[in-house]
C-alpha cells in the first residue's frame, strides 16, 4: 500500500461461522456513525451491486473500487469485495474505504453476518479516516525549504549542504544515494549550538523517560515522555558542488532530485527506525513472555503493524513520526498477537497485563498527525 496520506491501524481478522445464518425477522436498530436524537428500527443490512449509488441524506462511503454497497439505516457503505484461496474473512479500512477480502467458498449471506458483527467497527473506522483526510489537507509537505518532519516526536528539518569537495547529485539507487547517505548528519541544538548527534542516543534519552514515566502517578497528558520535545533537530546532506558549506533550496531543484531527495529522506528514516524496532521489541518480547523470528518494515496504509504465525513483525515505515510511547504501543500489541492471533478480550488482557495505560496511548496515536508526501509522490508519476 502506498501512502499518500497517513492513516490510524485499522485491520481484523476473524473466522466465519461455518452455519448459514439465519435472516432476522426484525432488523437490529440503526448504528448512526452520528447517533440521531431518536433512533428507529431499520432492516438487516443488504449488500447489492455498487455501480451506480444514490446519494443519500446521511452519511455516505464509497471505495473507488466498489461492487458492493451496505445499507445501516442513514449510512450507506460501498465497499469493495475481493475473492481469493484465504481462509478467513478479512476486513481493512484504508484512506479508499473498506475493502473486504472473503474466500471463494464463504455465501454472500456468511459475509453479511460478518459484516453486520463489526457493524460498529466499520463505521468508527470509517468516520475516523474520514476526519483523518480532512486533517491531512494541512499536513501537505511543502516542495521547498524549509522541508520539517517529525522524528519520534522531534521537529527535524532537512538541510542540504554542498560540500567543499562536491559530491553528484545522488541517484535514487546505487553507490551514489548511498554516499549521499552515508554523509548524512543528525544535529541537534544545545545552548545556541548545532552538535552532532547519534539518532540511537536519542532513543536511549526517550526510554529513560518513558520507564520513569510509566511508573509515575501524574497524568498521562503531563508525562514528560507523551510530549514532544521542544529541541530542534537537522538532519543535514551534503548535495551538489558549491562553494564551502553552501546551502541548497528545495525549491531551486529540478523535479526529478526533488523525487529523489524524498526517497533518501524516507530510507534515513527507515534505517534508525528499524534499529529502533529491534531495540523495542527486544526489550518488551520477554515482558510479554513471546519471541519473535523477525522484523521487517512495510509501506502499509491502513495498519502500523501486522504479526504473522511464523513469528514475524511487519510494522509500517511510518512509525518514525510517531512518539515513543505511541511506537511502544503497536510494539507490545503486534507481540501481544503471538499469544493471541485475534482481537478477543484474552488479547486486551495481555496488552493492559504490560501496558496498562494502552487505551490512551492508543486513542493519541490515531489521532497523531503525520507528514503528508502527496506533492512528491505527484512528481514521482510524472
Amino acid at each position: 500500500m502506498r501512502l499518500t496520506n497517513y492513516v490510524q491501524m485499522a485491520f481484523d481478522f476473524f473466522t466465519v461461522s461455518p452455519r448459514e445464518p439465519e435472516r432476522l425477522a426484525q432488523a437490529p436498530p440503526a448504528l448512526q456513525a452520528t447517533p440521531p436524537a431518536t433512533p428507529s428500527p431499520v432492516s438487516c443490512a443488504t449488500s447489492t451491486p455498487a455501480s451506480a449509488p444514490q446519494p443519500l441524506g446521511g452519511h455516505e462511503y464509497s471505495h473507488p473500487l466498489a461492487n458492493r454497497t451496505l445499507q445501516w439505516g442513514e449510512v450507506r457503505v460501498h465497499y469493495w469485495l475481493k475473492r481469493s484461496a484465504r481462509r478467513t474473512i478479512g476486513m481493512v479500512v484504508s484512506p479508499k474505504g473498506l475493502e473486504v477480502s472473503a474466500p471463494k467458498w464463504v455465501s454472500v449471506a456468511q459475509i453479511l453476518e460478518a459484516l453486520e458483527e463489526k457493524r460498529a467497527w466499520i463505521l468508527r473506522q470509517l468516520t475516523a479516516m474520514r476526519e483523518r483526510s480532512r486533517v491531512l489537507s494541512a499536513q501537505l509537505l511543502p516542495l521547498e525549504s524549509p522541508l520539517t518532519l517529525p522524528l519520534w516526536g522531534w521537529a527535524m528539518e532537512v538541510v542540504l549542504v554542498a560540500p567543499a569537495l562536491g559530491l553528484p547529485l545522488p541517484r535514487r539507487h546505487g553507490s551514489l544515494g548511498e554516499r549521499c547517505l552515508g554523509g548524512a548528519q543528525l544535529m541537534r541544538q544545545a545552548q545556541g549550538r548545532w552538535h552532532d548527534c547519534d539518532p540511537l542516543s536519542l532513543l536511549s534519552g526517550l526510554s529513560a523517560a518513558e520507564e520513569v514515566s510509566s511508573t509515575s502517578s501524574e497524568p498521562t497528558a503531563l508525562k514528560s515522555a507523551w510530549a514532544p520535545p521542544s529541541t530542534p533537530l537537522r538532519l543535514v546532506l551534503p548535495w551538489g558542488e558549491r562553494a564551502k558549506d553552501s546551502a541548497v533550496l528545495i525549491q531551486d531543484l529540478s523535479d526529478a532530485h526533488k523525487v529523489r531527495l524524498a526517497n533518501l529522506v524516507q530510507t534515513w528514516m527507515s534505517t534508525h527506525l528499524l534499529a529502533c524496532l529491534n531495540a523495542r521489541v527486544a526489550h518488551y518480547a520477554p515482558i510479554v513472555g513471546v519471541t519473535w523470528s523477525g522484523i521487517k518494515l512495510s509501506r502499509a496504509a491502513s495498519r502500523w503493524g501486522s504479526a504473522n504465525a511464523r513469528g514475524v513483525l511487519s510494522f509500517s515505515r511510518h512509525l518514525a513520526h510517531v512518539p515513543l510511547a505511541l511506537l511502544d504501543y503497536v510494539v507490545v500489541h503486534e507481540l501481544s498477537h503471538f499469544k493471541h492471533m485475534d482481537h478477543s478480550t484474552a488479547f486486551w488482557a495481555v496488552v493492559r497485563g504490560v501496558m496498562p495505560d494502552y487505551e490512551e496511548r492508543r486513542a493519541l496515536l490515531q489521532k497523531t498527525a503525520l507528514p503528508n508526501w502527496q506533492a512528491w509522490d505527484a512528481l514521482a508519476k510524472t
